[in-house]
């Protein structure tokens, strides 16, 4: 008995641990063996393995990869259509269950960002078959730029991509090559019947000749019939616009553009260079067609790709190699809907191809009952009101349940995803920084959210790359001057206030600085403080990506000194503090002469103009090149003391205020009259000193004592 129990529990644990591997792999292929990873230091937290679009420095997203490691994929356009790049693979390595990715790239507007969110459905594979015929262009052209060289490299990589995935005996290939003609180079037949035959064949193609697209699909059309494949396509590589036809029996108009339904298939027309006939008075091939013009190889071209789409289930994909933009819309029509890409340089086919073998190669994938929750990143606000939702797969989602997309303030909530073989949703929604803010930190990598989880059936949590994004800062220089014509002695240190215009409600509009002797009054600032002591950088633009205006508005005033602010250009100004001072004149009325020998005392107020402040005692001379220094904040009063010889004495004070380094009346009027009216007393400021702020106090005297002898 006891022998049987101690057989039974090794029975148990033999099986045990043969299980384990299995749930452990179970585990992987649902999506918790890829776990993003991210780097936090001074410049902010982004992710450690990374890429940038193409000519973007403000945003860092995620890389694509598997188990195995990231993809090392650095840099690509970012563009959203682009659904090759940048995924997040879970699952087998070779055959993934279900691949994601998020990414951002900035808009137009500085600091707002499009941000991407691609879920796809991908291989499980299952018993059924497709026909795959690569249409390939072979004409002169292609013979540039090691384009054709790419084609070979990229459908021999096909091949090898269908028989790693062991779907040779699935998926069936043929080729077609087309120049001033189209051959038949090897009939459709499973890979792995003709995959060696089909790279020897791919090998030897050279390129010549002219451009006979519409007969390379013909000839690939014909080699579907009899077809019961699940799956039928063409893969059309060209790199120019058709350059021969086959002459047009009937035609229609759709949209604007004319196809041709039947054709004569005995009689081609073109010239070889060029998509155009001629029509001139010695050689006219253009002719008209049930009231169409025919005057270039395009009808026949566009009509022969839509008989296919409309009349059978061959699903023609297109490459455009550096298509020239005015071909792009006619290129695209040749295409089902949402099958045509383009590729400026010749590395791109190569790519493509790539990309063709993992849509042939995926067979189906079920992502049953998926939600996504997507918390708002900390530094920033929704830019977009709702989220978009688009499918990009080969599959419409009209078939399915078609997903959910909710924005709140803080958090996005994503419901009923339902994606099996082809199916790709992207959604799509825009963020920006909130540079305003006190806490903003201008070049720091900011996560755009928070952690974003893919949940369903059979997928407790695949987690996304979450991308950073940043926003420039700026500078404000700011330079003091000094302008002094006595020995007064200078702070060590002074502050200024400065304005931050297009600010917003919830953004700081107001901070301080301080300039110091100690950096020879010059600095340039890219922090401030703002009136509770925390200190602020300095944004480059606000939310909206409208530019601030940083304006230095005032400094703590200097007693003794006159402020100017000049504004030098962008974000350079200058402070001048020009010492203030004193003088007085006495002038004769009517004649305005200046009067010499009169003498003035200057009196200080302790309040407003009534009591004198006997410990003030100061002396002018009127007309007296000397200027008067070490003036304060106080009111005054100038009262003449001594009169010219020959004349009397004036007992009304010319009376002034200092306040902030400005002078005022005594009805507290700023004086900024450079000049008076001949005959009126009062003040004036002097600016004939360069060193010198200097109010000059004027008084005429009209009563001139008259010495008389009485004689009796």
């Amino acid at each position: 008995m006891k022998t049987k129990l101690v057989r039974n529990v090794c029975a148990l644990l033999l099986i045990i641990c043969l299980l384990l591997p299995l749930l452990g792999q179970s585990v992987q292929a649902y999506g918790d063996n890829i776990k993003p990873v991210y780097t936090t230091d001074d410049t902010g937290t982004y992710p450690t393995a990374s890429w940038k679009p193409t000519g973007q420095e403000n945003v860092i997203n995620h890389q694509g990869g598997t188990v195995s490691g990231c993809d090392n994929n650095t840099n690509w356009s970012g563009d959203p259509s682009d659904t090759t790049n940048s995924y997040l693979k879970h699952g087998n390595v070779d055959d993934p269950d279900f691949m994601i990715r998020k990414f951002a790239r900035e808009t137009a507007t500085p600091g707002t960002f499009d941000v991407f969110l691609n879920v796809r459905g991908n291989s499980v594979r299952q018993e059924k078959t497709v026909d795959v015929v690569f249409v390939v262009d072979t004409s002169g052209s292609m013979g540039d730029s090691e384009r054709l060289d790419n084609v070979k490299a990229g459908i021999n990589d096909f091949i090898d991509n269908v028989e790693k995935a062991k779907l040779g005996d699935n998926i069936r290939a043929g080729l077609v090559s087309y120049d001033d003609t189209a051959i038949v180079q090897e009939n459709l037949d499973t890979v792995s019947n003709n995959g060696t035959s089909l790279k020897s064949t791919v090998k030897a193609l050279e390129a010549g000749g002219g451009t006979f697209i519409q007969d390379g699909l013909y000839k690939a059309k014909d080699m579907f019939s009899g077809s019961k494949s699940d799956e039928k396509m063409i893969i059309l590589l060209t790199d120019g616009a058709p350059t021969y036809s086959y002459r047009v029996e009937s035609a229609i108009s759709e949209g604007g553009e004319v196809y041709g339904e039947t054709f004569d298939y005995e009689k081609s027309e073109g010239i070889g260079s060029s998509e155009n006939f001629p029509s001139s008075f010695f050689w006219d091939m253009t002719y008209t067609v049930d009231g169409f013009k025919i005057d270039s190889t395009w009808p026949a071209t566009l009509g022969e790709a839509r008989n296919i789409k409309n009349s059978t289930d061959i699903v023609i994909n297109v490459l455009g190699i550096s298509i020239a933009d005015k071909y792009s819309a006619k290129m695209e029509l040749l295409a089902n809907k949402g099958h045509y890409s383009r590729q400026s340089s010749s590395k791109g086919i190569k790519e493509y191809l790539e990309s063709q073998a993992d849509n042939v190669i995926s067979s189906f994938d079920t992502i049953k009952n998926g939600s996504i929750v997507i918390p708002l990143g900390e530094q920033y606000e929704f830019a977009s009101e709702q989220v978009g939702i688009t499918s990009v797969g080969e599959n419409e989602l009209s078939r399915l349940e078609a997903p959910w997309a909710k924005e709140y303030e803080d958090h996005i909530d994503i419901g009923k995803i339902n994606l099996g073989k082809g199916d790709e949703v992207q959604f799509h929604y825009q963020v920006r920084l909130k540079t305003g803010t006190a806490d903003f930190v201008p070049n720091k990598w900011y996560p755009m959210s928070g952690e974003t989880v893919l949940t369903a059936d059979e997928i407790p949590g695949a987690k996304f790359g979450i991308p950073s994004g940043k926003a420039s800062g700026t500078t404000i220089d700011i330079t003091k001057e000094w302008k002094t014509f006595s020995q007064t002695e200078l702070p060590e240190n002074i502050g200024f206030k400065v304005i931050r215009k297009v600010a917003g409600d919830d953004e700081w509009q107001t901070a301080g600085g301080v300039l110091t002797a100690g950096d020879k009054w010059q600095k340039t600032f890219d922090k401030l403080t703002l009136a509770d002591g925390q200190e602020v950088a300095l944004a480059k633009y606000n939310k909206l990506g409208v530019d601030y205006n940083y304006q230095v508005s005032e400094e703590t005033a200097v007693e003794g000194f006159n402020t100017k602010i000049e504004h030098l250009g962008e974000n350079k100004w200058r402070i001048i503090n020009t010492e203030l001072g004193l003088q007085v004149e006495k002038r004769a009325s009517p004649s305005d002469a200046k009067l010499d020998g009169a003498e003035f005392k200057l009196v200080k107020y302790s309040d407003e103009f009534v009591t004198e402040d006997p410990s003030f005692n100061e002396k002018l001379v009127a007309n007296s090149k000397d200027i008067m220094s070490g003036l304060k904040n106080g009111h005054y009063a100038l009262i003449e003391t001594k009169a010219p010889t020959g004349y009397q004495a004036e007992p009304n004070a010319l009376k002034f205020s200092i306040k902030n380094g400005k002078f005022f009346d005594e009805a507290n009027n700023e004086i900024t009259a450079t000049n008076l009216e001949a005959g009126q007393d009062g003040f004036y400021l002097n600016f004939s000193n360069d060193s010198a702020y200097i109010l000059t106090g004027v008084k005429y005297n009209i009563r001139q004592i008259v010495k008389f002898k009485l004689n009796i």
